[in-house]
C-alpha cells in the first residue's frame, strides 16, 4: 500500500511546483481541478483499501474525525499506540465472524444434499465409493490420498500433487476426521465434512486455515497398516 500511495505523492509535489511558477486564471482553475481531482482518488483509493480488508464503515463521521484530528495533529480521543492493537484485534474479530458464517452457510446447504450422511459428532460424510478391506483403529497407521479445502474451495492439503500417498496415524488426524476415517475401509473414497470444532478450532492452523474453519477432506483409504502390540 506504501509503494502505491508514493506514486501520487510524488506525482504531487510535481504539480505543485509546475503550478507554483505564477498561474494565470486558466491555469489555476485547471490546478484546481486536478488536485481537486487527485484528493477524490486518493480518498476512493483509501476506502477500497479498508473495505478490501473487511473493514466496515459503520460511523463516516468519525471515520472523517480522526482523519481530520491527525491531519490537524490535534489531541486524539485514542491513544496512538493503541490503534494498531485495536485495528488488529478487530480484524481478527472479523476472520472469527466469517469462519462462523462460512459453516453455518455450508452445513445448512448440506442438510438439502441427498445421500449425506451425519454422525454424532456432526460430521458429515458423501460416500463416493464403498470399500471392502479393513476398517483402521486409533493406534493404526494408514496409507491414504488427502485433498484438504476450505469452504471457499482454497486447499490446505494435498497430497497428489506430487502423485504420493500420505502415510499417518489416526490419532494424528483432527479429531473430526480420525472418527470418520476409523468408519471406512481399505478401498472407499469419501467426501468428509469437519465442522471447525473438530478441525482446527479458533486456532487455525497457521496460514493455510484460518481460525474457526470448517473442512472438507476428499479421501481416498489406500490401505491400513495395523499396530503391533
Amino acid at each position: 500500500m506504501k509503494k502505491l500511495i508514493l506514486a501520487p505523492v510524488a506525482l504531487l509535489v510535481l504539480c505543485t511546483t509546475v503550478f507554483a511558477q505564477k498561474p494565470d486564471a486558466k491555469q489555476a482553475a485547471a490546478q484546481k481541478a486536478y488536485m481537486d481531482t487527485l484528493q477524490y482518488a486518493l480518498g476512493v483509493y483509501l476506502m477500497k483499501s479498508l473495505k478490501d480488508n473487511g473493514m466496515t464503515i459503520s460511523n463516516p463521521a468519525m471515520l472523517k474525525k480522526g482523519m481530520d484530528d491527525y491531519n490537524a495533529k490535534a489531541k486524539l480521543m485514542v491513544a496512538e499506540a493503541s490503534i494498531e492493537p485495536r485495528i488488529a484485534a478487530y480484524q481478527s474479530l472479523l476472520k472469527d465472524g466469517q469462519g462462523k458464517i462460512m459453516e453455518d452457510m455450508l452445513f445448512n446447504l448440506l442438510k438439502k444434499q441427498p445421500g449425506v450422511l451425519v454422525m454424532g459428532n456432526g460430521v458429515h460424510i458423501a460416500v463416493v465409493k464403498n470399500g471392502q478391506g479393513r476398517r483402521p483403529d486409533l493406534v493404526d497407521t494408514v496409507v491414504m490420498n488427502v485433498v484438504g479445502t476450505l469452504a471457499d474451495g482454497t486447499k490446505f492439503i494435498d497430497s497428489q500433487k506430487d502423485n504420493s500417498s500420505f502415510m499417518i496415524l489416526v490419532n494424528q488426524l483432527v479429531p473430526g476426521l480420525q472418527g470418520a476415517v476409523m468408519e471406512m475401509r481399505e478401498g472407499a473414497v469419501w467426501r468428509i465434512f469437519v465442522p471447525a470444532a473438530l478441525g482446527y478450532g479458533a486456532a487455525g492452523n497457521g496460514s493455510s486455515v484460518p481460525p474457526n474453519s470448517p473442512l472438507i477432506y476428499d479421501v481416498a483409504l489406500v490401505s491400513v497398516r495395523v499396530a503391533k502390540h
